[in-house]
């Protein structure tokens, strides 16, 4: 698997923005490309290139392909991975 991340200014602990950017980037999945993370403590969002893939949300399963967009919030686990034989490549936040 390639990534492509870029990081991004991080507010002063006592500014409160509306919205920013901690971290974007692309990813170029493999077939071992999984990713799980329990009370999730990111915002998650991801434009899928090419491919197709699992993803697991809120008690339902979903199979997000080629154009189509996902956007996982803050607290809850987030579980999702790439099809071994079409691997996602995604740009994300």
């Amino acid at each position: 698997m390639k990534e492509i991340i870029r990081t991004f200014y991080s507010p002063d602990k006592n500014d409160i923005p509306p919205f920013y950017l901690e971290m974007a980037g692309i990813s170029y999945c493999d077939g071992s490309y999984h990713i799980y993370r329990p009370k999730s403590a990111v915002f998650c969002m991801e434009y899928i290139f090419s491919g197709s893939g699992t993803l697991k949300y809120l008690g339902k399963e979903y199979h997000p392909k080629a154009g189509d967009v996902y956007m996982l919030e803050y607290g809850c686990d987030q579980e999702y991975y790439s099809d071994a034989r079409e691997p996602w490549t995604k740009i994300w936040f």
